[in-house]
């Protein structure tokens, strides 16, 4: 676009997006509130909406029954990377039991880390990198990833492996053991004093992404004390049931989308879209064990 597009299309573009009403000014640190609020107000409090506003339009991502697959080769490329997507619906934090929620996920993300820096260990591993994350999608989704890294072997080890450490991690069981190391990983923390608020001022970075994340998708800025407060009175009450009813959610049958990325070599076949389904199909009937 930016090749093509006329000076006029730039130019119509800022007009219609870059307005008082779609933006905001964040700012943070070891500051005087007044004094900044005195300046953001000089700089930019000559801006306007402009008369005739162009409505902002929030275009969904639609669902779909059957995988979507997605294939790529780069002859750049020194691993083979795949990834699988479960699309599900876009939430909101508003109340405590939101947030058990968030501090529900992030337990099992860790979880999940530690199982697979377990099995990278092993010798046959052919991974050196593999995890499972909840990052926004486009739109009014989130996605729920689970990505697979791997050296530069076969890449449809990867499509198989994925899924079926997924289904496990759905199908099996947590145990007690590793749910408690888990949590007591996260609980050092908690026994701490949050920092001086001067001392947080200089956290800018952090406090600015916060910042951020509130203006453009609405999250919740609780602060230190707070979050602190929330943590230590939700963790207690998440229970091993909790946990295991969460992958079932998250891995799920419909709106999956799998996406192989690999170098282009010719002793590095690539299995074509027929192929990576079937192997996902045959990652499905694998057995379980506890984790």
């Amino acid at each position: 676009m930016i090749d093509t597009a006329s000076h006029e299309t730039l130019r119509r573009f800022y007009r219609d997006w870059y307005r008082p009403n779609l933006q905001a000014v964040v700012v943070v640190g070891d500051i005087d509130p007044a004094y900044a609020e005195a300046k953001i107000k000089k700089h930019f409090g000559h801006l306007k909406n402009p008369k005739r506003q162009r409505e902002r339009t929030v275009f969904g991502v639609p669902d779909n029954i059957e995988p979507l697959v997605a294939m790529a080769t780069d002859p750049e490329a020194t691993s083979s990377v795949f990834r699988l997507m479960y699309k599900h619906p876009r939430k909101t934090v508003h109340t405590w039991a939101d947030y058990r929620e968030v501090l529900m996920q992030r337990l099992y993300s860790s979880m999940m880390a530690a199982r697979f820096a377990e099995l990278n260990q092993k010798p046959e591993s052919p991974f050196y990198h593999r995890f499972i994350v909840l990052r926004g999608l486009y739109g009014a989704g989130h996605q729920r990833t689970y990505l697979v890294c791997s050296h530069q072997g076969k890449p449809h080890r990867r499509c198989h492996h994925a899924p079926g450490d997924g289904k496990r991690a759905g199908a099996s069981p947590w145990i007690y053991p590793r749910r408690t190391r888990t949590s007591e990983n996260r609980t050092p923390c908690l026994g701490r004093t949050p920092l001086p608020r001067a001392r947080q001022n200089q956290l800018g970075i952090a406090g600015h992404a916060a910042y951020t994340a509130h203006f453009l998708q609405r999250s919740p800025v609780p602060g230190p004390e707070l979050e602190l407060q929330m943590i230590r009175e939700l963790l207690p009450t998440i229970t091993l049931q909790d946990m295991n009813a969460l992958a079932p959610a998250w891995i799920t049958e419909h709106n999956m989308v799998a996406v192989l990325t690999a170098p282009q070599r010719d002793d590095l076949p690539v299995p074509d879209e027929t192929r990576v389904l079937e192997l996902i199909q045959e990652a499905r009937k694998l057995g379980v064990e506890t984790l």
